[in-house]
């Protein structure tokens, strides 16, 4: 591989095509992308966490009932996540005439297997405005192995379809003095948009480019279109939140703030901590507290997002020293490694804005800020810039090893084989991390399936406690009756499983208001989950309640490790009056 530093760098053009070569490169990244692909392959796609509410309210729009959390006791309107996703799990239904979780989830899964191929495609073009063929495919093969890529294609979320998106942005957005892409980088804007509101970033960026470069016509054009869609889409949110079902819940805190799926992100962020709301309101202080803490630890974040997840290079580097007998790589070196990488990324974002490379450099650097402002773990918004992170890595790279062989010519041909060297270890690195999931954290699944089939499959970091709550489920699913309601933290994926209503326990820290709310619903099977290998922030709330009200429920199933356990009313309980300070809250 060359490491000379190509003129689009320094001069923003682009580089001299070589189609031959280029179609090569991406035919052979696709080929890479499928042959990864293959040991995942079978069954449906990934519909736990998040995935789960997109599926339901995919069914919602299927079924002709709206935008509807399904699995909610009275169906009730969905006001956090945009459309986008949501209709395209309706297309699929629609298309195989199914709602079935099973066989629409199979078509899913090839329709992203499409999309990550259209990434990594994208990712190359991209990265040509830039560098070399060599180091464009080097960078696009590290996204095609990159752990944290790899696991968001698996899912039914809409960081995959957002990652598209914002890509064919940027592609466009670079050749917008023509009508037709300033026309295409629109369309892309808006369904990034609508796959998740942090599309507002790309709107934002591309108003303030249009600025910059004193394109005022453009800018008034640009700023009409994110008013309509950023408007309309709040428009929506706001006329849930003042009709008379928002105001008048089925059960008492299903509009809680706490209830992130039920809410908006708004109500949801203004707690110091969503998954602790005993905490209460965050203040103006506690807002500048997190934004600054996240800062502070984002660069380490990013390096590890570069490469693969801390918790894998602590294993490998454990793995080395012990075939030194010593203590060779410690937590702290590896910690000061990822920090400096993630801190070089930053550095050639700012390299490519003092370029004048407005719409990427804006854009990164937006959605970092408001990465910053969140409570939750940044791993998953990061993932759709992890192509864009690597540009700026490179670009940091490039530079420092152009800066090097001018001053010192004979160092040039050290410089090319370190830099080579540098990216080989990622990709092995990376590599590795990989074979470690599907080695250790991704044991085949067995899902029964109706007709008394079962389909095998495979999901990234699927583990025996994730076995263990298949099994819960389809207990439950041969003792419910038609009507019940199971409380638990994956209340979309068991709908889809079960076609039973299915909410997330009250995250009360008193017991007793803890209990009452689940009096209000009333909830028939209550699952308990310890909080195992996986982090698990509702068990503390669910244990609390079992253990005050032992009376009011009775164990009636549990996995051989007791991980899972399943836990059905006897009786309504008499809860002692609660003061109004004590109340369930309500939005």
């Amino acid at each position: 591989m060359h490491s000379k530093v190509p003129a689009a760098v320094d001069s923003g053009q682009p580089l001299r095509a070589q189609p031959v070569r280029d179609i090569g490169c991406i035919v052979a990244l696709l080929a890479l992308v499928v042959a990864t692909w293959l040991p995942r392959s079978a069954g449906p796609i990934d519909l736990r966490w998040d995935a789960g509410v997109y599926y339901v309210l995919g069914t919602s729009l299927a079924e002709g009932k709206g935008y509807r959390l399904l699995n909610e006791p009275g169906e009730i309107h969905a006001v956090q996540y945009p459309p986008l996703v949501p209709t395209i799990i309706a297309g699929h239904q629609l298309a195989a005439n199914s709602s079935d979780a099973v066989v629409v989830g199979i078509w899913l899964k090839r329709t992203w297997l499409v999309l990550f191929g259209v990434f990594i495609a994208a990712t190359y073009l991209l990265s040509r405005k830039f560098f070399s063929g060599q180091w464009a495919f080097a960078l696009s093969l590290l996204c095609v192995i990159n752990y944290s890529l790899f696991f968001q294609s698996s899912q039914c979320t809409a960081e995959l379809p957002f990652a598209v998106a914002s890509m064919s942005f940027l592609i466009f957005g670079r050749r917008a003095e023509d009508t037709s892409n300033e026309v295409l980088t629109a369309a892309s804007a808006v369904a990034a948009f609508f796959a998740r509101t942090a599309g507002s970033v790309l709107f934002v960026a591309w108003i303030v480019e249009a600025l910059i470069t004193k394109q005022y016509n453009r800018a008034l054009t640009r700023s009409a279109l994110a008013l309509v869609c950023i408007g309309g889409w709040s428009w929506y949110v706001k006329s849930i939140e003042s009709s008379e079902e928002y105001k008048k819940p089925v059960y008492s805190y299903q509009r809680a703030p706490y209830q992130f799926h039920n809410v908006s992100y708004t109500s949801n962020l203004a707690y110091k901590d969503p998954f602790r709301p005993e905490l209460g309101l965050a203040t103006t202080s506690d807002l500048a507290h997190r934004a600054i803490s996240n800062a502070l630890a984002l660069p380490e974040i990013v390096g590890a997002m570069l490469t693969s997840r801390k918790e894998f290079w602590v294993m490998q580097a454990a793995k080395v020293n012990q075939l030194c007998q010593f203590t060779l790589v410690t937590t702290q070196l590896l910690s000061i490694v990822l920090y400096a990488l993630g801190l070089m990324a930053f550095s050639g974002l700012a390299l490519l804005l003092s370029r004048g490379e407005w719409l990427l450099g804006l854009y990164v650097a937006g959605s970092i800020a408001v990465i910053s402002y969140t409570p939750w773990d940044p791993t998953r918004y990061i993932a759709p810039l992890i192509p864009l992170l690597l540009i700026c890595l490179l670009t940091t790279f490039e530079t420092v090893s152009r800066s090097i062989a001018t001053r010192r010519p004979a160092a040039q041909t050290a410089v090319r084989r370190l830099s080579v060297l540098m990216v080989l270890a990622a990709m092995a690195q990376s590599s590795l991390s990989l074979w470690i999931t599907y080695e250790r954290f991704s044991i085949p699944g067995l899902l029964k399936h109706r007709d008394f089939l079962t389909v095998r499959y495979r999901h990234l970091f699927f583990q025996d406690d994730d076995a263990a709550l298949e099994q819960a489920v389809d207990w439950i699913a041969g003792h419910a009756k038609q009507g019940d309601v199971v409380a638990v933290f994956l209340p979309h994926w068991i709908y889809t499983r079960t076609g039973l209503k299915a909410i997330m326990p009250p995250l009360e820290a008193d017991a007793a208001i803890a209990q009452k709310a689940l009096d209000s619903v009333p909830v028939r099977f209550l699952i308990r989950e310890h909080d195992g290998k996986v982090p698990n922030f509702i068990a503390p709330y669910v244990n609390s309640v079992l253990k005050d009200y032992p009376d009011a429920w009775r164990l009636a199933w549990s996995s051989d490790s007791n991980y899972v356990q399943v836990f059905e009313r006897t009786s309504m309980t008499s809860s002692p009056p609660i003061t109004k300070s004590g109340d369930v809250r309500e939005n």
